[in-house]
């Protein structure tokens, strides 16, 4: 399973703080959709990046090569999506925080800060963190959006 964690986030700590002490979970659980379904669920504008231009070689190995050529070679290569991107999930709610984690094998090298490898984030792949930041202040305003509809209606 991989997590990442989030810290410095002062806009989502100040609307926490505003909220009535009863819907802080919901504040944390509409923060958590909206980056789930508008941030960590969105694949990059498909964007080719060779593994010679990344990594200055096309094959690590010699088996590397053959496994290749072995398992479709060229057929393996085009549009080709992780599928890892659905996997994002909301898995705990507290009013204090909420754990948004990712279960796919191999999630970790498309958008982890520590292993996220080259040709993904030269294809345009966001880390957690970057997608997190730059999606934050749309879901603190939609969680906004959403409680003064609570308290309202």
């Amino acid at each position: 399973m991989f997590r990442s964690f989030v810290s410095g986030a002062d806009e989502l700590v100040a609307a926490l703080k505003a909220a009535p002490s009863g819907y802080k979970t919901s504040v944390l659980r509409d923060v958590a959709t909206y980056l789930i379904n508008n941030g960590l669920n969105v694949y990059p504008e498909y964007n080719y990046v060779s593994r010679q231009e990344a990594y200055g070689q096309t094959f690590f190995s010699p088996a590397q090569r053959r496994w290749f050529w072995a398992n479709g070679g060229p057929d393996m290569i085009g549009d080709h999506r992780t599928g890892g991107q659905a996997s994002w999930k909301a898995t705990t709610m507290t009013s204090d925080y909420a754990v948004i984690s990712n279960s796919a094998s191999g999630i970790q090298y498309t958008q982890s800060v520590q292993a996220q490898a080259a040709q993904p984030r030269m294809v345009g792949w966001y880390t957690v963190i970057q997608n997190v930041m730059l999606h934050l202040s749309e879901a603190v305003s939609y969680a906004q959006a959403n409680l003064a509809g609570k308290l309202l209606g």
